[in-house]
């Protein structure tokens, strides 16, 4: 080797020294041999050390672990990680003399490992009642697959021993003492042996407490008691009434192990049924947290229930007295040997007594009176024995009556059944037959009846009657006589209650005073009577004469004037005329009338002859109000501008030229706008033929400004833009169209073009004309480019970028500028990925520089991908993908698992794997063509699994609680939310639709929600579901299957109309699982009634009621197994029509109808009604038609129904202004 020096100036010096230096250069080694094929593992598998040997003498191995490059070696053999599946490398080379050569690659395969499997986490099971341990328990294995085979292990990880095994699960014995066995299950799928799942096998402890009965009567062997009952008695509990008390944490089983009588079992308590005579032996079970005691000793219970006798039996089954009247005791008889027990008028529950119940009298109503009989300490049904009181009835409704002397003698009536008739308060006999009252005399005497209902007579009611005397002629004194529409004073007479007629006998009254009416001329006469009492007398006369009045005087009825015109005086014809204003002032002079006020006033004129007035003349006297001036408006216009008319607010207007005087013209003046200047207007307005005021109108014309000053424009292709100038003020630029522009334009530069501009100014808001502004922006095209995309690879030789132009500039990626092409070098790769950018332009004659023109060039080579991001997660999660790539972009990539993309430099993508998945890398290319694939990433996914367990009920009812235990394996992602899920059960549960319980709650293991009342009802599959973001966990289905009941509803129909005493229907409809409970309650106008409750398995359900007055009935509630349900209010309205019905409420006090129903005759009674008034009465049948009328003059009048048929009549009274209507029924 020789060795060469420079001088300082870089020159080669000449040797001086020569010096030897030997370098020895030593083979490098071979890679040592390894395994040809991959090294097979299971997941979680314990793995031994990879082997490999040297190829060479004195060599040793170096291990690198999973390092292809890099890393720190170590003498002793790898050891592969079986943690996580997938497919890895090792590396091991082998060092000669310190040199080491290249590394051998070992490929080991980690095998996936199935899932543990699926186990109960406990079983529990009893300890046997003997306590021996012959039993076995099994434990229920679920495989990942059919091919997959189980295993158990103890605790401590050692094979365990099982009696049995079926398919995957396990039978393995069973101690007979309380205890917990610890097992382990795993499975085997494709060599690989799953981590084991833990069944915890519990063995609780038996019960040790045992069931003694009472009332124990032998104790041979076991315990034997006794317990007895009546028939139909309540019976308790065994547990309450039976045995002995037991301690709190043991239950109690009773067994039936002979016998004919049953036991009530629908509670968790048995209670013997006591509806038949008969007897049972009961045998008891104890249990400790549901593990039994053992069977001896077996304590018996005899449970006895005795017969009931038979009812005592009533002497007579109804009785009856009349309210008041002494009652004697009751009687019944028993059977032999059997006592009697008296319960009064209690039919349940009471006191029994052995004396026997004597009725009380003193209220009226029907009353039960119960009596039993006892046998053998056992009492039978009570017998009911009926005792009615009958009410003492009211005294008869009998009203005073009067009458006028010598008129009809009225007869006497009384509202009541079965009269007597008496002349005193006290004893004497009754007669059927009402007394006759005499009229001839003036009188007062009183009357006495009764009546008799049930054989049960009322007290005596006092019936007055007086005979009044019939009162004198009135006196009256003379008045008049008087002119003709002259106000006429009213007649004096001198009586009591006068009537004033038109009639010397008969007609109607005119009233209690009169005033002789003045209208028409003539002698008029007059009647009056007296009335006392109600007693009408005679009528006195009396005459009044009326002289006719003269004719109206003849005048003009009206006259228009406008305000402040000269009016004359008013003007008639006539003899004696009489002038009156409007406030009723009198003057013999005609008056003028007044036009300062707008409006229309009256005045009026009348003649006199022969000392009587006319009547009056009305002239009206209208003034019309003079109008207001016409409103107007300044008007000012610029020079030039269109002609326009000028305007005013107002109605048939007059122009003039003059503010007073002249003629005014109809059309308004046109403004002329020809040259500047001002010009005064003005204008009047007329309505109604009166003409108001001028008001004044200016119209000025503006004169109009000179066009702006502009110089003409050339500027460059992409010059900075700048707006466009003039000279002026206040200017506008517009378009060669003449569209405005919004603000001052700005000149594009961005492309050749010649533009023109129209600008004016406005000066005191007028526009004058426009000067036109041309500019020119002048263009050099671009160079000609033949290719303006290079793409070179690395290491060729380039040629010198290609553009034909004048003045050519080159610019090349440094920014760096030339007259000369630039020759692109290939040396390196090009880092950006747009390329390395060229740019080049020309300038024109004009002086102008043409656009730019880019050339980019791309020097590329081979790329190369590796992939890297190797986890574990769970299922659900996105997990990044680190893509590193070497080369020059864009790239172009294809993945393992079908996954492909582009990319212009190192990225990372999301990928969603749903099972562990090994990603690799399958190609990737760029312009220069395939690259190189590098090293693989693997993710595992760890999934959870969800086992929905049985329910401890297998029916639920809509709107209720539901609740549903799990178990889950593994942990699922954050926001996971648990859910209950329903579906329909189906034959093929691959069709099953699950739909989510949108209100379920998790919690502890535990899912609880309501189940919605919008669910059909029917048998359902259970699962529990976790949301498990982007890839959601369906549980098992639950074993129980669940049946959904519905709640119940209830709709009240039955709208109608009936008399008062009929009764009418209503019915339920039900819906949901009988038996139904529901309630309802009436509303009336007298207010709202007590709720009542049904209970009933038939639907629809049906029931009569009887209301008195119209009623609502309205459903409360409604329930059945599945609870209470929410009614709406839907009112059923029954009508009553009453058979009196009354129409006005200040009559209906005094009146009254009887008998209703009547057979031959009606009794109408007027209470209050004196001898001057009278009453007019109409009966009506069915159609309206009124088919007997006649006038009441008395209190009581009877009407005749024998000629009329049976059927419903209406009928109605009139008194005054007082009307009232009642039905009535006839038989």
């Amino acid at each position: 080797m020789r060795f060469i020096s420079n001088d300082q100036r870089g020159c080669n010096s000449e040797p001086t020294t020569r010096t030897t230096l030997f370098v020895n250069v030593t083979a490098r080694p071979v890679k040592p041999a390894v395994p040809a094929s991959t090294v097979s593992l299971c997941q979680y598998q314990t793995s031994d050390p990879l082997s490999a040997s040297v190829t060479a003498s004195e060599a040793s191995l170096v291990w690198y672990g999973t390092d292809a490059t890099g890393g720190t070696g170590s003498a002793n053999a790898s050891r592969p990680a079986t943690t996580n599946a997938g497919t890895f490398k090792y590396y091991v080379a082998q060092r000669v003399n310190d040199c080491e050569g290249e590394r051998a690659e070992i490929t080991v395969e980690v095998k996936k490992a199935p899932n543990a499997p699926t186990v109960l986490p406990e079983v529990v099971n009893c300890q046997k009642a003997d306590g021996s341990n012959n039993i076995t328990s099994l434990i229920s294995v679920t495989a990942s697959s059919a091919d997959a085979v189980t295993k158990l292990y103890d605790e401590a990880g050692r094979p365990a021993q099982y009696v049995d095994r079926s398919l995957s699960s396990f039978v393995v014995p069973k101690p007979g003492f309380p205890s917990t066995t610890i097992y382990r299950v795993t499975q085997v799928l494709n060599g690989c042996e799953s981590r084991s799942s833990e069944v915890r096998l519990i063995i609780k402890p038996k019960a040790n407490v045992y069931a003694e009965p009472i009332n124990v009567y032998s104790s041979v062997n076991s315990l034997w008691g006794k317990i007895e009952y009546c028939v139909g008695s309540q019976a308790k509990p065994i547990v309450e009434y039976g045995v002995k008390p037991l301690p709190a944490n043991i239950t109690l089983s009773v067994i039936k192990l002979s016998g004919d009588i049953d036991l009530e079992t629908s509670t968790n308590s048995p209670t013997p049924k006591t509806d038949k005579a008969g007897t049972a032996t009961l045998g008891f079970m104890t249990y400790l947290d549901g593990c039994p005691a053992s069977l001896n000793p077996h304590n018996q219970l005899v449970v006895t229930i005795k017969p009931r006798p038979d009812k005592a039996t009533a002497s007579v089954k109804s009785l009856s007295w009349c309210q008041g009247q002494k009652a004697e005791p009751l009687n019944a008889s028993a059977t032999s040997g059997a006592s009697l027990v008296w319960y009064g008028t209690s039919a349940t529950g009471g006191k029994g007594s052995t004396v026997a119940s004597t009725p009380e009298t003193a209220n009226a109503g029907t009353l039960n009176y119960y009596v039993a009989q006892q046998l053998n300490d056992c009492e039978s049904e009570r017998t009911s024995i009926e005792v009615v009181i009958k009410p003492t009835p009211a005294a008869p409704d009998a009203s005073p009556v009067t009458a006028c002397q010598q008129e009809t003698a009225p007869v006497l009536r009384a509202t009541g059944q079965n009269l007597l008739w008496y002349n005193s308060q006290e004893g004497g006999t009754g007669s059927v037959a009402a007394p006759v009252v005499s009229t001839s005399q003036a009188s007062q005497n009183s009357y006495y009846v009764s009546q008799s209902l049930d054989g049960c007579e009322s007290r005596r009611a006092v019936l007055p009657v007086t005979v009044y005397a019939t009162p004198d002629l009135p006196k009256v004194e003379p008045a008049g006589p008087y002119c003709q529409y002259t106000q006429a004073l009213p007649v004096v007479a001198t009586g009591q209650n006068l009537k004033w007629y038109r009639d010397a006998s008969g007609g109607a009254s005119m009233g209690s005073t009169v005033t002789p009416d003045t209208k028409e001329p003539g002698s008029f006469t007059y009647y009056v009577s007296q009335s006392i009492n109600g007693c009408e007398g005679g009528r006195s006369s009396f005459t009044v004469k009326i002289t006719p009045a003269p004719t109206l005087p003849s005048a003009i009825t009206a006259y228009s004037y406008c305000q402040k015109d000269a009016a004359t005086a008013l003007k008639a014809t006539g003899n004696a005329l009489t002038w009156y204003d409007a406030s009723g002032k009198r003057s013999d002079t005609a008056p003028t009338p007044s036009t300062d006020t707008p409006g229309t006033v009256s005045y009026f004129v009348t003649q006199t002859v022969e000392n009587c007035e006319s009547g009056r003349v009305d002239i009206k006297i209208t003034t019309k109000p003079t109008p207001g001036a016409p409103g107007t408006s300044a008007v000012t216009v610029c020079q030039n501008a269109n002609a326009q008319t000028v305007t005013a607010s107002g109605q048939n207007l007059l122009w003039y030229t003059t503010n007073t005087g002249g003629t005014g013209a109809g059309m308004a003046p046109t403004i002329n706008t020809n040259q500047s200047g001002q010009t005064t207007y003005y204008v009047s307005q007329t309505l109604d033929g009166c003409e108001g005021p001028r008001a004044t109108l200016t119209a000025t014309v503006k004169p109009l400004p000179p066009a702006p000053g502009v110089t003409q424009r050339d500027i460059c292709q992409f010059a900075k833009p700048e707006p466009v100038t003039a000279t002026g003020v206040d200017l506008k630029w517009y378009n060669p169209e003449g569209n405005r522009f919004n603000e001052t334009p700005i000149i594009n530069t961005e492309k050749g073009a010649a533009f023109s501009y129209q600008v004016s100014q406005t000066v005191d808001g007028c526009e004058g004309p426009r000067a036109t502004l041309s500019v020119n922006v002048l263009t050099t095209p671009t160079p000609i480019v033949p290719k303006t995309t290079l793409e070179l690879c690395q290491g060729t030789t380039a040629q010198p970028l290609d553009a034909t132009g004048t003045n050519l500039k080159w610019t090349d990626p440094s920014g760096a500028t030339s007259a000369n092409a630039p020759v692109p070098s290939t040396s390196t790769p090009t880092s950006n990925a747009d390329g390395n950018v060229y740019y080049v332009t020309q300038t024109g004659n004009n002086g102008c520089e043409s656009p730019r023109v880019v050339i980019r060039v791309f020097v590329q080579t081979t790329p190369s991908l590796a992939v890297g991001g190797s986890a574990t997660t769970n299922l659900g999660l996105e997990v990044p993908l680190k893509l590193t790539f070497a080369g020059v972009g864009p790239y172009r990539y294809r993945l393992s698992a079908e996954i492909t993309g582009t990319a212009t430099k190192d990225t990372t993508i999301l990928v969603l794997p749903e099972r562990t998945t090994t990603y690799q890398v399958v190609e990737v290319t760029n312009r220069c063509g395939v690259g190189q694939a590098l090293g693989s990433a693997t993710i595992t996914v760890l999934i959870p699994t969800i086992q929905t367990l049985a329910s401890v009920s297998n029916s639920v009812c809509v709107g209720t609680s539901v609740a549903i235990d799990y178990t889950t394996t593994g942990s699922f992602n954050p926001g996971s939310i648990f859910k209950l899920q329903l579906a329909k059960v189906d034959s093929d549960s691959n069709r099953a639709n699950f739909m989510d319980m949108a209100n379920a709650i998790a919690l502890n293991g535990r899912i609880t929600g309501i189940m919605p009342t919008t669910v059909a009802t029917g048998t359902y599959w259970v699962r529990v579901m976790a949301t498990n973001p982007k890839i959601p966990i369906y549980g098992t289905i639950s074993p129980t299957r669940l049946t959904v009941r519905p709640i119940a509803t209830a709709t009240l129909t039955g709208t109608q109309s009936i008399y008062e005493g009929e009764t009418a229907k209503l019915s339920v409809a039900l819906t949901g699982d009988a038996p139904w409970i529901f309630s309802y309650r009436d509303s009336s106008a007298t207010g709202t009634g007590e709720i009542r409750s049904v209970q009933t398995d038939v639907n629809p359900y049906q029931f009569d009621v009887m209301p008195l007055r119209t009623t609502a009935y309205y459903l409360t509630g409604v329930s059945n197994v599945c609870g209470n349900n929410a009614i709406n209010k839907n009112l059923i309205v029954i009508t009553v029509s009453p058979l009196l019905g009354v129409d006005d409420p200040t009559l209906a006090e005094s009146l009254s109808v009887y008998p209703v129903p009547a057979t031959s005759a009606l009794t109408v009674a007027v209470r209050g009604l004196s001898a001057t008034q009278s009453a007019y009465a109409e009966l009506l049948d069915a159609s309206g038609r009124a088919i007997l009328r006649t006038d009441i003059r008395r209190e009581t009048t009877t009407l005749p129904l024998d000629q009329q048929a049976a059927g419903a009549y209406l009928l109605r009274i009139r008194v005054g202004d007082k009307t009232a209507t009642k039905r009535v029924l006839k038989l």
